[in-house]
């Protein structure tokens, strides 16, 4: 799911903050865009495989992991 920034209350954003530091894929996700990607899709562990093809849209801001533009919610939410 999905969730534009502009339309959740600061609230919500920091539940996503604090489950996202939490998340099995989210958390290690955040710190391949901090880091760098590897240079082959076999070279990443296998949960954040479904990432890869997406790579180049992901980033960071403010601790919360977005695809383009849209917030990349927990699945814990």
């Amino acid at each position: 799911m999905d969730i534009e920034p502009n339309r959740i209350t600061s609230e919500t954003m920091q539940q996503i903050k604090q489950k996202t530091a939490k998340d099995s894929v989210l958390a290690p996700l955040r710190n391949v865009v901090a880091s760098g990607w590897p240079a082959e899709r076999k070279e990443m562990s296998e949960h954040l495989r479904q990432h890869w093809s997406f790579r180049d849209n992901i980033s960071v801001y403010d601790a919360v992991a977005n695809r383009s533009h849209q917030v990349i919610v927990p699945s814990s939410l």
